[in-house]
C-alpha cells in the first residue's frame, strides 16, 4: 500500500443546473441545503484535494464544502478542543495521528463512523487502518491521508556504486552492506553518506522492533525499550553511526535534504513524501522507492491522519458522512 501524500484544500461551492423538458422556460439551479465547515492540516490552494472537492461538489450539489485552513496537526486538534469547549465545532475535522481523538471521543463532541458505515464502507479499508483509530470498541474516525515508512534510495547512486537500482535492500544486513559500498568519504566528512532516517525516528524504531520480532508496549502497558528486539534496533543503529560509519550522527533533522541534495544515498522517510522528493530531486538523480528492509518479517507503523465528524445536527452529520466516506479514486499498492 503506497498512499501518496496529499495536500490541500480550497473552499467549493457546487450549483446543479436542472435541464427541463423541451419547449419549457429554464429552471434555477437547486441551492444547496447543507454548508459544512471542514478544518484541514494542509493549504486550501493544495491541487490534489481540490480535486477531490471538486469531484464531490458535481456528485453532491447540495453539500456545500467550506473548507479551512487551520495549521499541522497540533495545531489543528488544540483549535477543535477549544472549539468543543466554546460549542462551535466544525462538522468534520482532519485529525493526524491519534492525537486528541480518545479526549474528543470521552467529551462526546464526535460521532463515531461506524455509526453510518455498511459492511462494504468496512471492507473497502484495511483492517489494520480501522484498528489505529479504534478507542474503547468504536471506531470513530474515516482513515484519510494514511502513510507508512518507506525506503528512499538514489537509483543513480545505485549504479555508480556497482549496486542493482531494481534490487534495493530486503533485509537488515542487505541494507547494511549497500550503505558501506554507497558511502564516499571526503577530506574533513563524507561526501556521500550510505543512509539516514528522517526526523520522526521512533517511527522507524518501532517499525524495525516489530520486524525483529518484538514490540515497545507489552500487555497491561509495560514498557519494553530494553527488550532483547529494542537493544538490536538500537545496536544496528549506533554501529551504522559509530562503527561502520555510513550514517551522520545526529543527523536527522536534516537528513531529508541530505537526501534531495544528493549528500545521502538512502533514506527512511513517509511514503506520503513522494509530491516534495520529485519536485526537490528534480533531474538532479533518479528517485527510487521500496518496502523497509525486514529481519524476521516486514513490518511498518501507520502514519497520517483521518476525518472526524463532529455532533451537530442529524442533517449536517449525514451530509458529513457523505463528505468523509467518498471514494473518488483506488491505490495501486
Amino acid at each position: 500500500m503506497r498512499m501518496k501524500g496529499l495536500r490541500t484544500l480550497a473552499a467549493l461551492a457546487a450549483l446543479l443546473i436542472l435541464a427541463a423538458p423541451l419547449g419549457s422556460a429554464p429552471r434555477a439551479a437547486a441551492a444547496p441545503t447543507v454548508t459544512l465547515t471542514f478544518w484541514t492540516t494542509t493549504p486550501t490552494t493544495a491541487t490534489d484535494l481540490t480535486t477531490l472537492l471538486q469531484a464531490f461538489a458535481r456528485q453532491h450539489p447540495e453539500i456545500t464544502v467550506n473548507a479551512q485552513f487551520m495549521g499541522g496537526y497540533d495545531d489543528v486538534a488544540q483549535k477543535v478542543l477549544a472549539a468543543i469547549a466554546g460549542r462551535r465545532v466544525p462538522d468534520v475535522a482532519q485529525l493526524g495521528q491519534r492525537w486528541g481523538i480518545p479526549q474528543m471521543a470521552d467529551g462526546g463532541a464526535l460521532v463515531p463512523v461506524q455509526t453510518f458505515m455498511s459492511p462494504a464502507d468496512r471492507a473497502d479499508v484495511w483492517p489494520a487502518l480501522w484498528d489505529r483509530f479504534t478507542y474503547k470498541g468504536r471506531i470513530w474516525v474515516m482513515p484519510f491521508n494514511v502513510s507508512t515508512p518507506s525506503l528512499w534510495y538514489n537509483r543513480d547512486a545505485f549504479k555508480s556504486a556497482g549496486l542493482d537500482p531494481r534490487a534495493p535492500p530486503r533485509a537488515w544486513d542487505d541494507l547494511v552492506r549497500a550503505a558501506r559500498s554507497l558511502t564516499q568519504p571526503g577530506i574533513g566528512g563524507r561526501t556521500r553518506w550510505g543512509f539516514e532516517t528522517a526526523a520522526d525516528t521512533p517511527w522507524y524504531f518501532l517499525s524495525m522492533v516489530w520486524q525483529a520480532g518484538g514490540t515497545v508496549v507489552a500487555p497491561a502497558c509495560r514498557v519494553t525499550l530494553t527488550s532483547p528486539q529494542a537493544v538490536r534496533v538500537l545496536r544496528l543503529w549506533h554501529d551504522l553511526a559509530t562503527v561502520d560509519k555510513v550514517m551522520p550522527p545526529a543527523g536527522h533533522k536534516t537528513a531529508e535534504d541530505d537526501f534531495t541534495s544528493g549528500r545521502t544515498a538512502m533514506l527512511f522517510a513517509s511514503v506520503a513524501a513522494r509530491g516534495d522528493y520529485q519536485l526537490q530531486v528534480g533531474t538532479r538523480f533518479a528517485l527510487g522507492d521500496a518496502f523497509l528492509p525486514g529481519d524476521l518479517t516486514h513490518a511498518v507503523g501507520i502514519g497520517g491522519n483521518a476525518l472526524g465528524i463532529f455532533r451537530t445536527t442529524p442533517q449536517r452529520e449525514r451530509a458529513a458522512w457523505m463528505f468523509v466516506q467518498r471514494r473518488p479514486c483506488r491505490s495501486s499498492r
